[in-house]
């Protein structure tokens, strides 16, 4: 998970699409967003963000929401607290990442018992095929799944 944020992401990214291109017999200019989504392939951004999403949900209890901090009932009171971090490699770092990506989950995945929480996150990502972190960040709906999405486990 700690590779996640680093520079090399994007070199193993280019490795893994190089791979498919040569399985496929495709052409290096060809786009496999599509590709990766029809034959359910998590992209290494995509394997990233589902990592992290299932070590908050393991490890809840070392966030605090925003219901722990304060008293007055939101509907946000299920967001994990983002501290105020001054430096910009701190913000950037897996802890900052990390509340990043768990808050922008919806409340009914957050709930789900962890062996649904898992197959929820990994047909969503695979269904959109994430090429970067930034992707699924300024995604505004990254959980609606395709109508005609199948359950993969």
């Amino acid at each position: 998970m700690l590779w996640g944020n680093a520079a090399d992401i994007g070199k193993i990214f280019v490795l893994q699409k190089r791979a498919i291109r040569f399985i496929y017999g495709l052409k290096p200019r060809d786009s496999l967003r599509e590709l990766f989504k029809s034959i359910n392939i998590m992209t290494v951004a995509s394997q990233y963000i589902f990592d992290v999403l299932i070590f908050v949900k393991s490890n809840l209890h070392l966030y605090k929401t925003l219901s722990d901090v304060n008293s007055v009932v939101t509907r946000n009171r299920h967001k994990l607290c983002m501290n105020r971090f001054r430096l910009k490699k701190v913000r950037r770092s897996f802890v900052g990442q990390s509340v990043k990506l768990f808050n922008k989950l919806p409340v009914e995945a957050i709930n789900l018992p962890m062996p649904k929480f898992k197959s929820y996150i990994k047909n969503a990502l695979m269904a959109n095929a994430y090429y970067t972190i930034s992707d699924y960040l300024n995604d505004k709906k990254p959980w609606t799944l395709p109508k005609t999405s199948t359950s993969h486990t």
